[in-house]
């Protein structure tokens, strides 16, 4: 019988066929099926498939049929019946005698249902397999993509510099030959001053070489003696220009209007537990060795620290909100929670020094000029104010020059070199920005993350004897000028070597916060960074020997290049 008659197989007429019965092993068309297939008694088991609908749960149903008419190859007239699982094949019951008596065997059904059970299995971990390639190639796109993206930026980032710096090349060089040309004409006005004032000498040198000779010529000896008081009577001015030369043209350092830096740590394998998670450190500006340190259990502390050991001096327990130094190591401290500035004295221990309610204090910083500046808050505002020594408010700064709101939250506070102040206004956990006002307590800049082009959330700030200022921010440093261009960002790694492996020791859930001191030496220490004299200090949580979390004191040295 065909496999694929172009008619029906009961008609022979119509073309359109639907229907093939597996039992009867015939194709038909939709009219048969209702007319005469359907009315054969023998057809009510039979398995009847639209070959036109098919789907692969009709495909098991008629292949299950079919398996009970699967004819043996050896014997045409017996039917398969079982499945010798070691020759693996179908036969009937003439075979097993013959060549599969000692063969394990199933019967046909339950073969079929676990070789299929396998295969359906084999494709479901296919699918899933087809699944994880069709995610990491897209995760592989999504990468390439992104990767190009970032090439593309770093590009723009350094054309733009390329840019920024040829205009400021050349604004320099239009600078200088605007100044060049200025000395010239200036110069050219005191040479025609100077001409005529040597003409003049020159007029009046021959005059009176004329009336000496007269003198010398005369026969009258009063001549001689009159000639000396008119010779000496008029002497010309001397400009000095030509005694004193014309001068010369300085070059100037144009790099200097293109400042760059670079910087180098130094890991000096030093490190010391100290107590509880650092959460802040001062350094003493006059005893050396010498620093204040507070942390997330409310106690305040002065540790003296050398290469192998540490000292506690001093233990306070309180809610430190920040702390500062003046040039004579007199702590100043603001209370979590509190209205007041409170300082310590020797003898009475903490002193009230000012109370700045209804608004509360979060940061504070005593300049070398002795000038405290503190930041406050007070229900969504804000302000940055200068006192006096005696606690009074002497300046207050909380608008711009466009009468928009200054700060936001200004949570560090430190000066540069050059005198300006420096703000660090961001709330924790948001992008923020720093704000400087200049020693005159007037708005100068504000620097914000469109400045340094990258994520911008500073929470500690430092000035260095170089005249840079760093910029903490996450695990990234950011260093300025002091006019606040942004010259390099440094990425903070830090790694103990044990057992001759290198292990990340550094895990900073709170942000860092920096300050400086006068040894160049930089401390590790939990969840927070100072600096020593360009030396920063970072305090973080640490991996101690057992793998434990614990706070950690390290020291580098950090090298501030031009």
């Amino acid at each position: 019988m065909a496999q694929n008659p172009s008619t029906c197989q009961l008609c022979e007429i119509e073309t359109n066929i639907e229907w093939k019965c597996y039992e009867c092993d015939i194709l038909f068309c939709d009219g048969c099926k209702v007319k005469i297939h359907s009315k054969l008694r023998i057809s009510d088991s039979h398995h009847v498939l639209n070959i036109k609908t098919c789907t692969e749960e009709n495909s098991e149903i008629f292949q299950r049929a079919q398996l009970k008419n699967k004819p043996c190859e050896r014997h045409k007239k017996h039917m398969c019946i079982f499945y010798c699982d070691e020759c693996d094949e179908l036969i009937c019951s003439a075979c097993l005698p013959e060549s599969h008596s000692n063969h394990k065997f199933q019967e046909i059904e339950e073969a079929f249902d676990k070789k299929l059970t396998a295969i359906k299995s084999i494709q479901e971990e296919t699918k899933k397999e087809l699944e994880e390639i069709k995610n990491d190639s897209q995760k592989l796109e999504e990468f390439v993509l992104c990767s190009s993206k970032n090439f593309e930026m770093d590009k723009l980032k350094i054309q733009n510099q390329n840019s920024i710096l040829k205009m400021r090349i050349e604004q320099k060089n239009v600078e200088l030959l605007e100044e060049l040309d200025d000395r010239r004409n200036k110069m050219e006005e005191r040479i025609s001053k100077e001409r005529e004032a040597v003409q003049a000498r020159k007029n009046y040198l021959l005059l009176k070489t004329k009336k000496i000779n007269r003198a010398l010529k005369s026969f009258q000896p009063s001549n001689i003696f009159h000639i000396l008081k008119v010779v000496f009577r008029f002497k010309s001015k001397d400009t000095g220009i030509i005694a004193n030369g014309f001068g010369s043209f300085e070059e100037e350092d144009v790099s200097k209007e293109c400042e760059h830096v670079e910087i180098d740590f130094e890991i000096l394998q030093r490190e010391i537990p100290l107590p509880g998670t650092i959460s802040g450190i001062i350094n003493c500006k006059n005893e050396s060795h010498k620093l204040w340190v507070y942390n997330n259990k409310n106690i305040l502390r002065k540790i003296l620290y050398t290469e192998v050991n540490l000292e506690i001096e001093n233990e306070i327990f309180v809610k430190v909100q920040d702390i500062s130094v003046d040039k004579e190591d007199v702590l100043y401290l603001i209370e979590k929670g509190s209205s007041d500035i409170k300082r310590l004295t020797k003898k009475k221990g903490f002193k009230r020094f000012a109370n700045m309610s209804p608004f509360q204090p979060i940061s504070i910083h005593v300049t070398e000029k002795q000038e405290i500046i503190v930041g406050l808050i007070n229900d969504g505002k804000c302000k940055v104010v200068f006192l006096e020594q005696s606690g009074k408010v002497k300046i207050g700064l909380f608008l711009d020059q466009h009468s928009n709101p200054l700060f936001h939250h200004p949570n560090k506070i430190t000066s540069a070199k050059n005198g300006d102040i420096w703000v660090a206004d961001c709330k924790p956990g948001l992008e923020g920005r720093v704000v400087i006002i200049n020693k005159d307590g007037n708005f100068k800049a504000i620097i914000s993350k469109d400045d340094v082009k990258d994520k911008f959330e500073p929470n500690g700030l430092v000035s260095t004897n170089t005249g840079h200022m760093i910029v903490s921010s996450k695990l990234r440093f950011f260093i300025f000028s002091q006019n606040g261009s942004c010259l390099d960002i440094k990425f903070i790694s830090v790694y103990k070597h044990s057992n001759d492996f290198d292990r990340l020791m550094i895990s900073m859930t709170i942000p860092p916060v920096i300050s400086l001191d006068k040894t160049e030496e930089v401390y590790l220490l939990s969840s927070y960074i100072g600096v020593e004299n360009n030396v920063l200090m970072f305090c973080f949580m640490g991996l101690d020997e057992d793998g434990q979390e614990s706070p950690l004191m390290k020291t580098a040295r950090i090298n501030i290049i031009d």
